[in-house]
């Protein structure tokens, strides 16, 4: 999996749209649905901060709305939860939740952990501190971290059979010992500067993200979905370009799209929408004839997918008549997909190749 910062892309012809004329001051459902994957208070140099871009983009992961500023936060620092880190664990995975009889005593059916939980340890990913009690709000510590990573992907990633003490604080007797060993032999954890790994200090957000993260670019890549993966981009684009000459439908980014994507693409529709209903007359074209497609990653869960060879074009005439025209290869790049057990295969993010 590739570590993504700057989103662009579609953003070419949203900054068009956005010239052309004058749009409503009334903000949209959508509008506040895209706010949402624009984190404020990291920057791009800081630590993870491509993971936890990514993870945003794929829904994996949510922010934190400031009520005052109204900014979406990710707060990285944070301490995490037992109960937030199954999430992030059961979403990152692409497993469909279950609803079933309750388990640990300490997780009520009534609240928001409760199928996530319920269904990591019906996976055998979770344990509880004893047979009924999870203890769901109690931070995460390192060491915990690194087992139920271990235990989540050790039928997808090549983990030794058995690995010798890595970090002078985890000997052999260390409570999650050989899960911390297997773990940092593949570099999904790493220790601290002085070599330590402090299996008992609590998490952070940002942490559990990264190691989220790398775990999940260390499964075995998949050899049998490239003509699927590559064949479901061919088809999303193609259904887009005939869509872009009926003045864009929706419908279509439904269909093979989610998280980041989705929202930034519907915003356009939207955009492009009330351009017409202030009387402008709109052409978009795509141009697919050279179109070449190239599979970069895969697994069962994620792909990377490189687009070459097309443009696009758009022309905008005013109700004075003023005309306004656009070309660009915003179509090429790099596509992000993820695959679900619900919603099988949909694209997420996409960036220009000189982003790579």
């Amino acid at each position: 999996m590739t570590v993504h910062y700057i989103r662009t892309g579609l953003i070419i012809l949203l900054s068009f749209l956005l010239g052309v004329g004058a749009f409503s001051n009334n903000a949209s459902a959508n509008e506040n649905s895209l706010q949402s994957y624009y984190i404020t208070d990291m920057d791009v140099s800081d630590f993870g901060f491509g993971e936890v871009n990514d993870f945003v983009s794929a829904d994996i992961i949510d922010g934190f709305l400031d009520s005052k500023t109204g900014d979406m936060l990710f707060q990285p620092n944070k301490n995490i939860t037992r109960a937030e880190f199954t999430k992030i664990l059961i979403n990152a995975m692409g497993i469909e939740t279950n609803s079933s009889s309750q388990i640990f005593k300490d997780v009520s059916p009534n609240k928001w952990y409760f199928d996530y939980i319920n269904t990591a340890s019906s996976l055998g990913i979770v344990n509880g501190f004893s047979p009924d009690q999870f203890q769901p709000g109690s931070f995460i510590t390192r060491g915990q971290m690194a087992a139920m990573i271990v235990r989540a992907f050790e039928d997808t990633i090549p983990f030794p059979a058995s690995v010798g003490q890595i970090f002078p604080d985890v000997p052999s007797h260390t409570r999650f010992a050989d899960e911390i060993n297997k773990a940092a032999s593949l570099g999904i954890i790493q220790g601290h500067r002085d070599n330590t790994f402090k299996p008992g200090t609590l998490a952070d957000r940002v942490q559990a993200v990264v190691i989220m993260f790398r775990a999940l670019s260390n499964e075995t890549e998949s050899s049998g979905e490239e003509n699927d993966v590559a064949s479901f981009v061919q088809e999303f684009l193609t259904n887009e370009s005939e869509a872009f000459s009926k003045n864009i439908s929706i419908e279509v980014y439904n269909k093979y799209t989610t998280g980041f994507y989705n929202a930034y693409a519907t915003d356009i529709v939207r955009r492009n929408n009330e351009l017409i209903d202030q009387g402008y007359e709109v052409t978009l074209s795509s141009d697919l004839t050279n179109m070449k497609i190239s599979v970069e990653f895969l697994t069962n869960r994620f792909a990377e997918v490189k687009v070459t060879g097309t443009s696009n074009y758009g022309k905008f005439v005013s109700p004075e008549g003023k005309i306004k025209e656009i070309n660009s290869t915003m179509n090429n790049g790099y596509y992000f997909l993820k695959k679900t057990e619900k919603d099988g295969w949909k694209i997420y993010d996409q960036y220009p190749e000189e982003s790579k």
